[in-house]
């Protein structure tokens, strides 16, 4: 009998749920056959087995609080004989007491609020009135100054004024307080580390002809590339010859890489998630056109593996599909730059965008993002340059 403990499956991952199992009691496992999923900080991912046998009890339920080193469950060696009762009842249990996530107390949203009784009217307290006499009022005040006094018309009879309108009452407006998801708690300390960071954006405007046509010929072969695939081939292409930015500034010493893993700023359902696409520079268009799909589709299913979300080496954040011109990203920390990119647009007789380095000027400066921008542009203006031999483009039209 083995037991079956929640391993670690991402950088940032203290705060876990379990969602739900994938294998009923007595059910046959295998190594790496997902046995359970996890909500995370960063999505839902799927927890394996650690080796052969059965499932023989499952120690935690669907919507419990789990941690690193967690016991899950028993996993009995094949054959072997046990009883699941009998285990259940020796098997450590969660400590009682408060729910895993108690859930926020009703706000009280549009309690009308009691109204106060309305002044008395005007005309049921006496009033003794000090203000001088009204001058006549088709005389521009000051006008007669120091002349004799003219003839004085009778002083109109005092006249009662309407009573004020009653104030309606109106709904409080209170707010609804929802606590962070862990998701978002997770992006709060990224984003608060990166803020910390002394940062610095270069902008150069791109043009992107050659990459479009580039695009059209892959599908006209059966590749379902995207104008993003090219961007991320161009900028590994970029980044393999800037190599200061292919790097990870941990502590005080900086890591560089030979292989260029980036990761792709993605809209999940619960935020902005950056999974990875790994060895960029060796895939092939059909292997990078599917890898991208398969990433991006994850992060906005909520179900990626751990190794969609680690192990990259820079960024990019596109919002031209969105419609955004241009975007200044911020760092994320231990990566030293990100490329920022906006919509694809015509400019007279060119096709453009706006691409923006923003970098970590602790480990590049502003020469260096500068060519970066320079190599990237490079590529996208000539995008043939960025088309490897092999058979999924030796027959290009």
């Amino acid at each position: 009998m083995r037991e079956f403990r929640m391993p670690r499956l991402a950088l940032d991952d203290e705060e876990m749920v379990l969602a739900s199992w994938s294998v009923a009691e007595g059910g046959a496992v295998a190594e790496g056959d997902p046995v359970l999923e996890v909500e995370t900080s960063k999505a839902v991912m799927e927890v394996e087995s650690p080796g052969d046998g059965v499932l023989a009890v499952r120690v935690r339920a669907p919507g419990e609080a789990v941690a690193v080193g967690d016991l899950l469950a028993l996993i009995a060696d094949p054959g072997e004989t046990y009883d699941a009762e009998a285990l259940r009842d020796r098997s450590p249990k969660p400590a009682a007491g408060a729910p895993d996530r108690p859930e926020p107390a009703p706000s009280p949203v549009g309690a009308p609020v009691p109204s106060s009784a309305p002044p008395a009217p005007d005309s049921a307290v006496p009033r003794r009135s000090t203000v001088p006499e009204r001058p006549d009022p088709l005389v521009p005040h000051g006008f007669l100054a120091g002349l004799p006094a003219g003839p004085r018309r009778a002083p109109e009879p005092a006249r009662a004024r309407p009573p004020e309108p009653r104030p309606e009452s109106r709904p409080e407006s209170r707010p609804v307080k929802e606590k962070l998801s862990p998701h978002r708690g997770a992006v709060a300390r990224l984003m608060t580390a990166s803020a910390g960071i002394p940062q610095f954006s270069v902008h150069r405007e791109l043009e992107i002809a050659s990459a479009e046509e580039l695009v059209r010929r892959l599908r006209a072969v059966g590749i379902r590339a995207t104008l993003t695939d090219v961007v991320l081939k161009a900028t590994a292409y970029a980044l393999l010859r800037n190599r200061r930015f292919n790097a990870l500034l941990v502590g005080d010493h900086i890591e560089r890489f030979d292989t260029v893993s980036i990761g792709v700023a993605t809209d999940g359902p619960a935020g902005v998630l950056a999974p990875v696409v790994h060895g960029v520079e060796r895939l092939d268009w059909a292997a990078l056109a599917a890898e991208r799909s398969r990433v991006v589709l994850g992060a906005r299913e909520g179900r990626l593996r751990p190794e969609d979300l680690t192990g990259g080496t820079f960024s990019v954040s596109n919002v031209g599909p969105l419609g955004g011109d241009a975007v200044v990203p911020m760092v994320t920390p231990p990566q030293i730059g990100i490329l920022g990119l906006g919509r694809a647009r015509t400019a007279g007789d060119r096709r453009v965008l706006t691409a923006v380095v923003v970098a970590d000027h602790r480990a590049v400066d502003g020469a260096d993002a500068a060519r970066l921008l320079a190599g990237l542009g490079e590529a996208l203006g000539d995008a043939d340059r960025l088309t490897l031999a092999g058979p999924d483009v030796e027959d290009l039209p």
